[in-house]
């Protein structure tokens, strides 16, 4: 990867299946550019991009404390509007649209939390749910973020997955996107 983006910017792969007689489905995935290895690193990636009304995404948070000194004390996301929060690992709950957890990383230590939520009913093919997540250590203001996208899109007989081989990703080295298309009717 060799890149003009800024360190923590987004580097999205994005992909479109198509069959006759089916709607096409799209999907994305993105890692995180890193220029240097921060303190406090965080990648946020959901199960399942698009998702259709009233279907269930389960978000993974994955957290890294590198530094020396610094107790990462705050992780949460946000519930983006046209979602609805079901559940959270860990003893997360819910409050004013974000979900948080009661959380101390010690230096070197890392951990992985989930959430759920439900894509609204209401929710309109083409819409972009976009979630964020902060990691951060409040006393020295130190910050990791993530974000995801997830579209929403009516079900498709096709599924198109796509992952990375590393995320975050740093400048200079090799990434792998793999894009992998499934037939799940007899179309």
């Amino acid at each position: 990867v060799y890149t003009a983006a800024d360190d923590g910017e987004l580097l999205t792969a994005y992909g479109i299946a198509t069959a006759i007689g089916a709607p096409p489905v799209q999907a994305s995935h993105s890692v995180v550019v890193r220029e240097s290895k921060p303190a406090l690193q965080l990648a946020m990636s959901a199960d399942r991009n698009p998702a259709a009304p009233n279907e269930l995404v389960t978000y993974r948070l994955r957290y890294s404390n590198l530094s020396a000194t610094e107790n990462a004390d705050d992780l949460g996301a946000t519930v983006p509007e046209g979602m609805t929060f079901v559940s959270a690992s860990d003893g997360g709950s819910v409050a004013d649209g974000v979900v948080s957890w009661p959380i101390s990383v010690a230096p070197g230590t890392n951990g992985v939390r989930e959430f759920t939520l439900r894509v609204d009913a209401g929710a309109s093919d083409a819409e972009m749910l976009r979630s964020e997540a902060v990691f951060s250590d409040s006393f020295n203001a130190v910050a990791a973020r993530s974000t995801s996208l997830v579209a929403v899109q009516s079900v498709s007989p096709l599924k198109l997955e796509i992952t990375s081989s590393l995320d975050p990703v740093e400048d200079g080295t090799s990434l792998t996107i793999t894009m992998t298309v499934s037939n799940l009717s007899a179309l």
